[in-house]
């Protein structure tokens, strides 16, 4: 499988893209949840963007759930229903579910690397 190595450059203007688009929607949200682990990063700092807190999840509120990547789709499955909406900085080809903010899409082949972690 390719590796595909991301900046932490690149990483914080995707996730500048990522805030600008679910900004420009005019969607509202009581709360912002990030799926361990991936999705604790761009979770925090879109809640710091947006000033939407970060946290638990109580009922009646309409929830922002963000992920790293939607690679299978498998993991954003478990989270639709009306109460969610979905961001995630990447997407693969193919996969099952297309949140409804995401920044880029890669071939289904590729490994993503972040600048957080130890590239093996």
């Amino acid at each position: 499988m390719k590796t595909k190595v991301i900046s932490w450059k690149r990483y914080i203007e995707d996730l500048e893209t990522l805030v600008k688009k679910i900004r420009e929607s005019r969607q509202k949200f009581d709360l912002i949840i990030g799926i361990e682990r991936g999705g604790y990063i761009p979770a925090v700092f879109i809640s710091h963007q947006l000033e939407i807190p970060f946290g638990k999840v109580k009922s009646n509120m309409k929830i922002l759930v963000v992920d790293d990547i939607s690679d299978t789709g498998k993991t954003l499955d478990s989270y639709t229903s009306s109460i969610f909406t979905s961001a995630t900085l990447y997407i693969k080809e193919g996969t099952k579910v297309v949140p409804d903010f995401y920044v880029r899409k890669f071939p289904k082949d590729i490994w993503i690397v972040y600048p957080y972690e130890k590239e093996n």
